[in-house]
Order: structure tokens, then C-alpha cells, then sequence
């Protein structure tokens, strides 16, 4: 591994789980102590593979410290004290056998703050949590996880190169990223592409994929006991059950914790599932209601992780992620009889059942039900909405059409009157300061994928006449504040869009920004201002958009930008001179990314132009001079001076307006930044102007 210190680059890696450890040390007898009993398990499981003379050269790369020792899964050895005890006993003495040798324990979060799993802080005071897989470190899986199947010849290597790349893709869709992060359902994803070679569209099926693959790893585990040997497989047909029984039992109970969960629970937060709740659960299905059965079947869960993982042993369990608590929560809400009723019941309660809403709705849509659009039909009623949560009902409203796509609601007449209803009310609800405003941005991407109707094409009038450019009171390259002549002008009401660049680069064959996937910008960014543009990238749609309308269109002055901001009155704020971050998109709003255009009524210009405040930077014609630092063209402004000399390709350009990331200094109407022409940050966008009225 490249970031590997240098010392360690070549180190053996000797895993051990420490389950099966565990499971030896119940049969074998009388095994050493201490260290004695990490070695005689090393030696017995080499001899039963064939690989008994590895022994001693293991054992000497344990001395040398040439070896990496990995104990798993601390939480998952048993409690008994002959148990337990022994391999804790073990693990304390390794520091004094084996000085030199690098040792990982692992043990999940909860049970480690258990005292009988916890080691002593003096002998092990490096405690960390692992933290969420990257997409730098998803894509390193899924590359590995290929090219070891090339190895083991299940695909030939072109064909693992094909297919990594198809998954890393795939686990970047927006429903998919916060599953992949978790490195046991990113193995499962991987379990299902590698089948499949592809993830299901519809999420719902890849979600049911999964939850059959974790409910697989139980069918695996043999349990020995007096009367022989229990499996699952064993334990269902006794009861005269199935999988199927199972998962529903599993559904009422992720129901029942999800409703258990505070109103304001994160996005990753699990509920708990207490021992007695699961017991419970489990018994009745049986047909004798039969507690001993339910703690056999209790007994082959904690053996491996699954759908369910036991978190405090003996007392707690949570589902592997939110998203199964909620998918099979969802998958209990589906199979009521009176589905539209509870579930805008439930979204009525607040964004707790949200996910579960619409996961639901996939469910049902997976089975051609008509419910879903009736749902629209009662979250958005054709009145505009007089309170948040009726607005907050219209939002989801949107996600559900989402839910159900386009194209199959479109198949029937109420859905296509739903679409253009729904449109309607998001459009009111983003341009009005409905909700917070974040909750505008979130709303405001659904309509992105519904279809903005709004016209971003139009500019508005800015009249000639003079104007304060600059201020006293902050930073010297805006010193002195100075009256500037400005001839009329018309401006873009926002930012341009992805959708309008879209337009731009598939007509003239243009290069499309780097987050793009191809020549199309993402549905849902289609109304976000455009960004990863440089200078030159942004002159080139002016002058495509020029020959297309038939009429000068070009970037703007640092004159033109700061008198369209802040009117003739010389203001701070494009609103004011009192700063408000329910405004605009930057730093303290919270959105923490580009938002649809638009969004800020409150937030306007003087002369009606939205996003002059944040959201993104906006490219200017003016020049700022070659140093970072220090401006070649400072104030007083000058036109004539040769600062708007576009020949020059070596000199820093004027952006404005500050961005997303940035306090209330940045989105000042005065403040100046400046970046090289060829820059194409994720932060930096342009409008366009037109001279005259």
C-alpha cells in the first residue's frame, strides 16, 4: 500500500479471526496459555490446510516484527470466562512476547465500551473508529475485489477492468453512495454486480438483492450441540417456516424501531432492537411459540453478520445500516391494505419516515400498483399549500413521482396532470422562501429532475447612470468607494445552468465540466448554476449564445457585475446592509454545495437579479493583472485603462460574488477575488450581459 510508512511496506499479514479461534480453543485440549495459545491454533489450522511447514516461518516473522497480526472481531468471541478470558489473556501478552510486532484488534464501538471486551488502556492506549470508505477507497475495493476474480479466472482481465468500472459508477449513484461507504455492503454490492454485472436500476430490487445475500450468510452457520447439529435451514423447517416468514417478522420489528427513533435522529442513526424484542419476534412465528426455538435461531445470527448484527452481546442488535431499518420498514408500510392512508399519516410526522415513504412506493411500484399516484394525488392537492409540512408534503410529492419515473406516470392521465401540478407547486415553493433553505435546495433538485419550467434565458434591465464602486471600510484593492459611470445594460436574471451549458456543449462539440457524466449534465443539477468553467470556457458559450440569438452576449465588467449586485444606493448586500444567511447559498446557510438558481427571493437585487450573493463565484471580463496578490488595475475604475483589453490571456481574471463556502465578508457586493483564466474550480461560475436595453 503506497501511503504505508516505509518500514511497513513489506510486512506479512497474518489474519486471525478470532471466532474461529475460538471455536478451536472449545475442542482442543488442553492448550497452552498466553501467546502458547495463539500458536498452537496457528499450527493446527496450517496442518489442516496442507501448509504445516509454513510454521516456523511464520513464527519467526512474529519475532522479527516482519508480520502484521490481525485479530477480528473481539466482540464476536464468547463470554464465557474459559473463553473470553484465555484469548484476552492472549492478546495482553502479545506486547511481551513479540515486542516488535505490529498488532490490530477489531471490535465494533459498542461492545468495546463493555468492560469485558475492553483492553487494558495502559497495554493498548491506540483506540480509533474506523472511519466511512472514501470513493478513493471504494474504487481501490472494487478494483481489487476484479482483479482477484481475473486471478482466480472467473473473468478474463478486460473483463474485471470493464466491470470494476461499471461498479464504481454504479456505487456513485445518489441512492447508492452512503450504502458503499460501509465496507460489509459494499461487499455485498460487489456479491450482487459480480452476478448480475450490474446493480438493478430500480433500487428497491438491488435493496431486496442485498437483504437476501445477508439473510444467505445466516444459511451458512452450523452450530454443534448435544443433539447434533443445528442450522438454519434446520431451524425454519422444523417450524414449517421459510426466508420469506422471516423477513416479515423482520419487517414488523424495523417498523415498530424505526417509529422508535426521536423526530430528529440523523440520517445514519439505528434504532435499537433489544434481545427481548427480537426474542419476542422471532417466537411468534412458531407455531408453539416456542422460546427456546427463537433463541436457536438468535444463536445462528450472532454467529455471523447479517441482516441483523448483535451491537451489545446478549442485548442489543441494530440492522447493518439505516437504509435496510428503512427498507424493510418500508416493505411493512407497502403491504398494508390501506397504504396511502398511513402513509400520508406518517408524512405528516416529519422527515423521520420520508425514506421509508418512498421506498415503499418503490415496492409497490414494482408491482404495478395505482396507489403511488394516488399518494401525489393527496400530498399535493391542486390549492397551494398554507403551512411548511403542507409544503414539505408537496416536496415529497415531487420524490414520489420521482420514485415512480417519469416515463410510467406519464402512462396514465392522472399521472401526467400530477407531473405538471407538481411542477407548478415546486416552482412556487423555491421562488417564494418557502421552507428553510436548504430544504429549498433539496426541493428545488427534485424539480430539477421533474423539469425546471422556469426561463433561465432571460436578462433584466440595469439603466444607465452612475453608481459607488468599491467601499472604505474593508480591503485596500477595493479602496477608495468612487462614482463609476455605467451604460444601460441587460443581465441574466441567474447564473447560467447546467442545462444551458449543456446546450452549448453538445451543439459545438465543447468539453463538458469534469463532474459531468458525458456531454449531459446530471438531471438533478440541470437548474445548478455551472461550474468547473474557466474564463475561456465561459467566453466560448458567450459567443455560441451570440450567433444563436443573433445579438451580443458576453461576461460582464467588474462595473456592470457590482452595479447589477447593489444598485445606485451603494449597499453591502445585494438585499441590504444588514447580512441575513437565509439569503443566499454561502458558508453559515448550510446547503454546502451549489443550489438551484433562484431560490433566494428575499435575497434579490435591486434590480430583481438573483445569486449576485454566494452560491457560486461569477467570472468578470475585467482583469485583475498577473500577481496574486496585488492588482495591476485598482480603483478608481477605469474601462479605458486596459483592464478590459481581452486580448491578454496571461493575466488574472475578476470573479465576484463569493460562493457557497464563504462567510459574509466574501459576499459582499464590493469584494474582489481573482483567479487565472484556465482555472475551472467546483465554485466558479459566470452570467452573461447584453449592452443596452
Amino acid at each position: 500500500m503506497p501511503t504505508w510508512p516505509a518500514d511497513a511496506s513489506q510486512v506479512l499479514p497474518v489474519p486471525v479471526t478470532l471466532r474461529y479461534l475460538a471455536a478451536w480453543l472449545g475442542k482442543a485440549t488442553d492448550p497452552p496459555p498466553k501467546t502458547g495459545l495463539l500458536l498452537a491454533y496457528l499450527a493446527s489450522w496450517l496442518g489442516e490446510n496442507g501448509l504445516g511447514d509454513c510454521l516456523e516461518f511464520l513464527t519467526d516473522h512474529l519475532q522479527d516484527g516482519a508480520a502484521i497480526l490481525l485479530l477480528d472481531g473481539l466482540d464476536e468471541v464468547p463470554v464465557q470466562a474459559a473463553v473470553l478470558g484465555r484469548i484476552k489473556e492472549m492478546i495482553n501478552d502479545l506486547s511481551t512476547a513479540y515486542p516488535s510486532l505490529r498488532v490490530v484488534v477489531t471490535c465494533r464501538v459498542l461492545s468495546y465500551q463493555d468492560r469485558r471486551w475492553h483492553l487494558p488502556d495502559a497495554r493498548w492506549p491506540t483506540v480509533v473508529e474506523l472511519a466511512p470508505l472514501d470513493e478513493e477507497k471504494m474504487d481501490a475495493f472494487i478494483t481489487a475485489w476484479y482483479r482477484q476474480l481475473a486471478v482466480m479466472r472467473e473473468r478474463t482481465p478486460d473483463e474485471a477492468q470493464t466491470s470494476a468500472a461499471k461498479l464504481s459508477r454504479a456505487v456513485r449513484r445518489e441512492d447508492l453512495r452512503r450504502l458503499a461507504r460501509n465496507p460489509l455492503l459494499l461487499t455485498t454490492m460487489a456479491v450482487v454486480h459480480t452476478r448480475r454485472d450490474e446493480l438493478p436500476d430500480a433500487r428497491v430490487l438491488l435493496y431486496r438483492d442485498v437483504v437476501d445475500l445477508l439473510l444467505s450468510r445466516w444459511e451458512a452457520v452450523k452450530l454443534k450441540g448435544e443433539v447434533g447439529e443445528t442450522t438454519w435451514r434446520r431451524l425454519l423447517t422444523e417450524a414449517g417456516l421459510q426466508d420469506n416468514d422471516v423477513q416479515q417478522a423482520l419487517w414488523r420489528l424495523a417498523y415498530e424501531v424505526h417509529a422508535q427513533l426521536p423526530a430528529g435522529a440523523d440520517r445514519e442513526t439505528t434504532a435499537d432492537v433489544t434481545m427481548i424484542a427480537l426474542e419476542q419476534a422471532l417466537s411468534d412465528l412458531h407455531p408453539q411459540k416456542s422460546k427456546d426455538w427463537a433463541d436457536q435461531v438468535v444463536a445462528v445470527m450472532n454467529e455471523r453478520a447479517g441482516l441483523l448484527v448483535e451491537v451489545v452481546p446478549g442485548q442489543l442488535y441494530r440492522f447493518p445500516h439505516r437504509t435496510f431499518q428503512e427498507y424493510l420498514a418500508a416493505c411493512q408500510l407497502s403491504s398494508q391494505g390501506d397504504f396511502v392512508e398511513q402513509a400520508k399519516q406518517l408524512a405528516g410526522s416529519g422527515a423521520l419516515w420520508r425514506e421509508v415513504i418512498l421506498l415503499a412506493v418503490g415496492n409497490q411500484v414494482q408491482g404495478n400498483r395505482n396507489e403511488p399516484l394516488l399518494l401525489v394525488d393527496e400530498l399535493c392537492p391542486k390549492a397551494l399549500p398554507a403551512s411548511d409540512a403542507g409544503w414539505r408534503q408537496v416536496w415529497l410529492a415531487g420524490q414520489v413521482l420521482l420514485e415512480i419515473s417519469l416515463p410510467r406516470a406519464q402512462r396514465r392521465d392522472l399521472g401526467s396532470e400530477l407531473i405538471g401540478r407538481v411542477r407548478q407547486q415546486l416552482t412556487h415553493l423555491i421562488t417564494h422562501d418557502c421552507l428553510t433553505p436548504r430544504e429549498r435546495a433539496e426541493a428545488g433538485s427534485v424539480l430539477s429532475v421533474l423539469g425546471d419550467p422556469r426561463d433561465f434565458d432571460v436578462l433584466l434591465p440595469v439603466p444607465a447612470g452612475e453608481f459607488t464602486m468599491g467601499s472604505n471600510d474593508h480591503y485596500d484593492d477595493e479602496k477608495p468607494a468612487h462614482p463609476v459611470w455605467v451604460d444601460d445594460f441587460r443581465i441574466g436574471a441567474y447564473p447560467v445552468t447546467n442545462a444551458q451549458y449543456e446546450e452549448f456543449v453538445l451543439a459545438a462539440n465543447h468539453e463538458p465540466p469534469v463532474h459531468w457524466r458525458g456531454p449531459r449534465a446530471p438531471v438533478e443539477l440541470r437548474n445548478h448554476p455551472v461550474v468547473y468553467v474557466g474564463w475561456d470556457d465561459a467566453n466560448a458559450y458567450c459567443a455560441w449564445r451570440s450567433r444563436q440569438e443573433g445579438r451580443e452576449l458576453r461576461l460582464p465588467t467588474e462595473a456592470e457585475w457590482e452595479k447589477a449586485a447593489r444598485g445606485a444606493d451603494g449597499r453591502t448586500w445585494p438585499w441590504g446592509n444588514t447580512f441575513d444567511a437565509t439569503k443566499c447559498n454561502m458558508g453559515e446557510t448550510g446547503i454546502g454545495d451549489t443550489s438551484p438558481v433562484g431560490i433566494f427571493a428575499a435575497g434579490r437585487s435591486p434590480y430583481e437579479v438573483f445569486d449576485m450573493a454566494g452560491n457560486v463565484w461569477e467570472w468578470t471580463r475585467s482583469a485583475w493583472g498577473e500577481d496574486l496578490m496585488k492588482p495591476e488595475f485598482g480603483y478608481p475604475y477605469r474601462a479605458d485603462d486596459g483592464r478590459e483589453d481581452q486580448s491578454r490571456t496571461n493575466v488574472r481574471r475578476v470573479v465576484r460574488g463569493g460562493s457557497f463556502i464563504h462567510d459574509d465578508d466574501f459576499v459582499r457586493c464590493a469584494y474582489r477575488s481573482r483567479n487565472p483564466p484556465g482555472a475551472r474550480n467546483s465554485n466558479v461560475g459566470f452570467r452573461v450581459v447584453a449592452p443596452g436595453l
